[in-house]
């Protein structure tokens, strides 16, 4: 019984895992270009509720077309998942524009 707590910390910390998914629209984006938008976005209970977040990419771009997005986890979103066992459950959530042409 006394290591109950030791195996569900275990847990916790083996269920959390960095992670990042990147979707391209046309060309690749430089990876040195800063996002036009990056928001931490909050979830719950393992990030199950909401279920969806939306991301207006019409309003952030400004009317130009949206050439990457990209969802990830960072250090600091896999330390607020763990240090509250996953009732917290942050994720970041960047977009890249199409720059105009000069």
């Amino acid at each position: 019984m006394r290591y109950l707590p030791k195996m569900g910390f275990a847990l916790a910390l083996m269920s959390q895992a960095c992670t990042t998914v990147t979707a391209y629209r046309g060309q690749l984006v430089g990876e040195n270009v800063p996002p036009d938008f990056d928001e931490m976005q909050s979830f719950y209970f393992w990030g199950l509720t909401p279920s969806v977040r939306v991301v207006n990419t019409l309003k952030v771009c400004k009317g130009r077309d949206a050439k990457k997005y990209q969802t990830t986890a960072s250090g600091w979103d896999m330390a607020a998942r763990v240090l509250t066992f996953g009732i917290y459950f942050p994720q970041t959530a960047r977009v890249w524009c199409v720059r105009r042409s000069r």
